[in-house]
């Protein structure tokens, strides 16, 4: 048993790049028009599965066509569906707006928002199966909360991206094993403003919410993370920014991959920030995330 199992959301991603956002009423020129599996989720299932690992997911997708993307595309990265049900309504689906690299997204929940605790709870074998369990907050908050005490309950260990961020009970933080989020959520959870500047702060403060490994990315300025009781920062792979669609889903894919493979949390980072330098050099979602072997020669080579 050395598996990964993501429990999240499943999303068609509609991509759109334009030279500037267009005003109310406005319409502007585009480019690289694309649609693509995506959904956080399903992202950093795909992101696991590239690096190497025995990868599950459990989650719900429509019967549409856009359903039939996704989940032809996640057994295509080869994980398991066992766990990813189909229903009467339509997939979830994200408009994304690019712009000079960086993107804004208008997201319909679609059947994401169908998953219960039940459902998840009905595929049992195939939590006690893995030994990480990553959540997100695309599906409903309640069934994210009640999961994590849930899987907690069988001896698993708990991944937390909490995103898009909302308020997190106190209990539950002291039920997360490793928690990655971005300066923005980092502020919320904190309740002030993060960037580059007090960032080693703020990992220190979130550590005393009881939490092993707390990694906070950056974006173009890199990372910092707790090694024990060390702070540190990791600083970005400079490289042409793209689109930055599913970075932070591949660098929580790699960094569980890594240490689900017995790397220490230096180690981690640093895979997981090479292979988030990829991403961002690529158009779309899940199609921008590279293989563990494009990761090692990027590594070996830059």
């Amino acid at each position: 048993m050395s598996g990964i199992l993501v429990i999240g959301s499943i999303n068609t991603d509609i991509s759109i790049s334009v030279d500037k956002a267009p005003k109310i009423g406005e319409t502007v020129r585009g480019k690289n028009y694309l649609v693509s599996p995506g959904g956080k989720g399903a992202n950093q299932a795909i992101a696991a599965a590239h690096f190497g690992k025995d990868v599950s997911m459990i989650a719900l997708a429509g019967n549409d066509s856009h359903g039939d993307l996704c989940v032809n595309n996640l057994k295509a990265n080869g994980i398991n569906t066992d766990g990813v049900g189909r229903c009467d309504t339509n997939t979830g689906v994200a408009v994304i707006t690019v712009v000079g690299g960086d993107n804004f997204i208008i997201l319909d929940e679609g059947a994401n928002k169908l998953v219960t605790v039940d459902y998840i709870k009905s595929k049992k074998d195939i939590i006690e199966k893995c030994d990480y369990v990553v959540f997100q907050f695309e599906i409903p908050l309640p069934v994210v909360f009640e999961t994590i005490k849930y899987v907690k309950s069988l001896g698993k260990k708990v991944v937390l991206n909490p995103a898009p961020i909302y308020d997190i009970p106190e209990e539950i933080y002291k039920l997360i094993d490793i928690f990655i989020l971005n300066e923005h959520e980092a502020g919320q959870v904190l309740g002030c403003d993060v960037d580059v500047n007090n960032a080693e702060a703020a990992v220190s403060q979130i550590v005393k919410k009881g939490i092993d490994k707390v990694v906070i990315t950056l974006g173009g300025e890199g990372s910092v993370y707790n090694d024990g009781d060390i702070i540190k920062k990791k600083p970005a792979r400079k490289v042409k920014v793209v689109d930055t669609t599913a970075a932070g889903d591949t660098f929580i894919g790699a960094f569980c991959t890594s240490l689900c493979n017995g790397k220490d949390v230096n180690e981690a980072v640093e895979f997981a920030t090479c292979a988030s330098a990829i991403t961002v050099s690529r158009m779309g979602a899940a199609d921008s995330i590279p293989t563990y072997k494009e990761v090692t020669e990027y590594m070996q080579n830059n």
